[in-house]
């Protein structure tokens, strides 16, 4: 009889105690699920940007693969499924991840961050570089696909020395249409 209590005392704990470890799993597993590992399929393409200040004018291009993006002729940044880290891995420097999406005054944005950034998205300034609060220059690329006035319009931006994500620039799908709306600037986005 001691021992059929003992066996049943010992099933119960190992219930208990896988019952426990799903419950404080299932968090994560969603976690890790609703985090991206690829650009969305509106964003993939090949986008063009037209920049003329009356004096010089550029017209840029930047495609985006499912995993990979290319801005003009720079090396290509290819995602991949971040894996923690406390040293920068400098043969992983080409690398990029997705730390998820983040919004802001009502526009939804995937964050990209280099390998070597913090996994946070849109990490907040340590203060170690002069400014006072705001966002660091680890808060990444931002990535948005809208349609603003009938057309669908990539937008990229960073959080670089601002407190919000910021320095807004815009792709359109054809050379034509990036001359067209090259000094377009669209509600709720800043600049």
């Amino acid at each position: 009889m001691k021992l059929k209590k003992r066996i049943f005392t010992i099933l119960a704990l190992i219930a208990v105690a896988v019952g426990v470890g799903s419950v404080c799993n299932t968090p994560n597993t969603a976690q890790a699920k609703g985090v991206p590992t690829v650009f969305p399929k509106n964003m993939r393409g090949t986008w063009y940007q037209y920049y003329t200040d009356g004096v010089e004018k550029d017209l840029s291009k930047v495609k985006i693969t499912k995993t990979t993006y290319i801005l003009g002729e720079y090396t290509p940044k290819v995602i991949h499924k971040y894996i923690p880290h406390d040293k920068p891995d400098f043969e992983r420097a080409d690398w990029v991840f997705i730390p998820g999406y983040q919004k802001q005054r009502g526009i939804t944005w995937l964050n990209v961050k280099q390998w070597n950034e913090p996994a946070g998205i849109g990490i907040p300034d340590t203060g170690d570089d002069g400014e006072d609060g705001g966002w660091g220059e680890n808060g990444g690329e931002f990535f948005n696909v809208s349609k603003l006035k009938g057309h669908q319009v990539l937008s990229i931006a960073n959080t670089i020395d601002g407190t919000s994500i910021h320095n807004t620039s815009h792709w359109y799908r054809s050379v034509k249409l990036a001359k067209k709306l090259n000094k377009r600037h669209y509600k709720g986005f800043l600049y």
